[in-house]
């Protein structure tokens, strides 16, 4: 009787060790959890708080101003913030929201969306923080890569049908295609926030290149010859172009010439790699763009240059393709 009274005490005692062992395991793994999200820091932080993965934020200490951009990371594209806050998922939804540009006050990013179907993009618009989502242009057509005019969000340039340039005006709902002299097709219209000039991307027989509309002689002309340039960005003041050519690598670098085309000088020099979409910082002093190894598969990345140093920096990378930096402040 008295053995089996000790036996129960230590069996009781077992007990309260292993409980005692479980709970020191259990309260070490949480605390090492915890840790390991404090760690985590570039983390997207999406509105309605589904987040999945850990991103690569690494902002300049000269990083001023915020950018937008899309990215597929969650499955489909998404428009996003950057700034030195972290990013923050503006549209969440199942559609491809892409190409958001700010208006000149840096209040309202206009991009297109495809809801109505696969290549069917309508012209959205939103404030910064994603409230505010309406639909500026809504048909059966194709209406993509809008841009707000000068001084006016209610007005603006879109590509129709992959294939011309058109105004559209918000309360009028006049829709002017604006008609070029050129050899081809005519889109990606930017245009001037101090003007109505308007820079595109123009088809040729040979390839594409930078043409720029000038609203004052309603006339057009090239800016760059080879077919080898595309996308072109005007600068904050309106003096000067950033864009893409692929004249020296055969791949695509970032490029800057004056308003008039002059002075054409190569900015990124990696040969190994695709960049593309430059978007100008709020003071002209740096560029944001994309970069990529592989141009229709690869991992596309946001990175930051200063044109007075060369000096380069990625400054966000998901798991997804992150492409179409507009910068403003």
């Amino acid at each position: 009787m008295e053995n089996n009274v000790i036996k129960g005490k230590i069996n009781k005692k077992v007990l309260a060790d292993r409980a005692a062992i479980y709970f020191l395991c259990f309260f070490a793994i949480v605390m090492l959890c915890i840790q390991c999200s404090d760690r985590r820091g570039g983390e997207v932080e999406a509105g309605n708080g589904n987040d999945k993965a850990a991103n690569h934020i690494e902002l300049p200490e000269s990083f001023a101003g915020k950018i937008a951009f899309q990215s597929d990371q969650d499955g489909d594209n998404e428009i996003y913030l950057l700034d030195k806050k972290g990013v923050k998922k503006l549209t969440d939804n199942k559609y491809e929201d892409e190409y958001p540009l700010w208006d000149e006050r840096g209040e309202m990013i206009i991009f297109e969306s495809n809801p109505s179907g696969k290549d069917n993009y309508d012209i959205y618009v939103m404030k910064a923080d994603g409230s505010g989502l309406k639909a500026l242009l809504a048909t059966p057509n194709k209406e993509s890569e809008a841009s707000f005019t000068a001084k006016d969000a209610d007005s603006f340039a879109y590509t129709f049908n992959d294939n011309e340039i058109h105004l559209y005006n918000t309360k009028t709902k006049e829709d002017i295609p604006l008609q070029f002299s050129l050899e081809q097709r005519s889109i990606l219209p930017i245009c001037s926030l101090l003007n109505n000039d308007i820079v595109l991307t123009a088809k040729r027989w040979f390839g594409w290149d930078v043409a720029l509309f000038e609203s004052a002689t309603n006339s057009m002309r090239y800016l760059t010859e080879g077919g080898k340039s595309c996308r072109a960005r005007w600068s904050h003041k309106g003096d000067r172009l950033a864009f893409v050519s692929h004249r020296a690598d055969g791949k695509g670098d970032i490029w800057v010439m004056k308003a008039d085309g002059s002075q054409q000088t190569r900015i990124t020099f990696d040969d190994k790699t695709y960049d593309y979409f430059p978007s100008w910082s709020p003071d002209d002093k740096q560029i944001a763009y994309a970069s990529s190894v592989d141009k229709k598969k690869g991992n596309w990345a946001l990175w930051i240059i200063d044109l007075e140093s060369k000096k380069k920096c990625k400054v966000y990378d998901s798991p997804g393709q992150d492409k179409f930096p507009a910068w403003t402040k």
